[in-house]
């Protein structure tokens, strides 16, 4: 009986340690989240907006060619493959956003995303430089690809560095970015096509 007795003091004070602990200690959650980031205010700022220019400049990307095709008619011909340049796009940013979405799973998300900036910027010099329609295809593609990447890095850098109350305020200001790209992409390219710096 004595040992008995011993023995559920020894669980009841056991039970009470973990308990004194758990009240004292942070959990996995919380330990994750802290020291999340070490930018603040201004920093912070130019960070997030460095991070959601680039889901601006895909989602733009995205429809400026929209007013332009009549004047790539005009220098190239080709209509007949004039749909490819929408659809060039978004075969590189569809066909590649699984790939992308494993990389950053495995690779570090930093260096994978100024890659991913790289490709794009390739591609819009390609595009820029395009001596015929199947160039200009081509420079869509490679837009579309390094696009995908760089939506992709946007919402992994965001998630890495924000809290999880914080989080939804954050992709909220990428559909922002994602939506005011997507609006004014027709317009730019409109703009650019109507004046001398032409729609190149």
């Amino acid at each position: 009986m004595e040992v008995t007795r011993e023995s559920e003091r020894t669980q009841s004070e056991d039970v009470t340690r973990v308990l004194e602990q758990s009240k004292l200690e942070p959990t996995a959650a919380q330990e994750s989240h802290i020291g999340v980031r070490q930018a603040t205010g201004l920093s912070w700022i130019l960070i997030v907006v460095s991070i959601l220019s680039s889901a601006f400049l895909f989602a733009l990307d995205n429809t400026i060619v929209a007013d332009i095709q009549p004047a790539i008619v005009r220098d190239f011909g080709s209509v007949n493959k004039l749909t490819w340049l929408p659809v060039g796009f978004l075969l590189g940013a569809a066909s590649s956003n699984l790939l992308w979405g494993q990389f950053y799973a495995y690779f570090d998300a930093k260096p994978l995303y100024i890659i991913c900036v790289i490709i794009f910027e390739v591609g819009s010099a390609v595009c820029g430089a395009a001596p015929n329609i199947n160039a200009l295809i081509i420079g869509r593609a490679i837009c579309g690809l390094g696009g995908a990447g760089m939506y992709t890095g946007v919402l992994v850098l965001l998630s890495a560095q924000t809290t999880e109350q914080e989080r939804p305020v954050y992709f909220g200001f990428t559909g922002l970015a994602w939506g005011l790209g997507t609006i004014l992409g027709p317009i730019l390219g409109g703009s650019f096509t109507n004046s001398s710096a032409t729609w190149r």
